[in-house]
């Protein structure tokens, strides 16, 4: 079985445009969600992406793969500036 996971990477001055853009939802570190303002949806619609969002960092993702029955066989495939795709399949 293969499934697909989007991860991102975080990158230059882009990190501190994103988190200047975005608050966390609730408690959850890697929930975010795009200020409506001129520059989050500036983000939004440039990488296509929803007010919320799930993000993982590289590392983490990597990580936590690496802990269970599934393997990165492809990846990180970029897919925009902050949104990356791994292939997995369950070993």
């Amino acid at each position: 079985m293969k499934i697909i996971i989007l991860g991102g990477h975080l990158f230059g001055s882009f990190v501190d445009e994103f988190y200047q853009n975005s608050e966390s939802i609730g408690s959850l570190k890697y929930c975010r969600r795009f200020s409506y303002n001129q520059t989050g949806r500036t983000i939004m619609q440039d990488q296509n992406l929803k007010p919320d969002m799930l993000y993982f960092e590289q590392d983490y993702v990597e990580s936590v793969f690496s802990q269970t029955s599934f393997e990165i066989i492809e990846g990180p495939l970029e897919a925009t500036r902050v949104v990356d795709g791994y292939i997995l399949i369950k070993v």
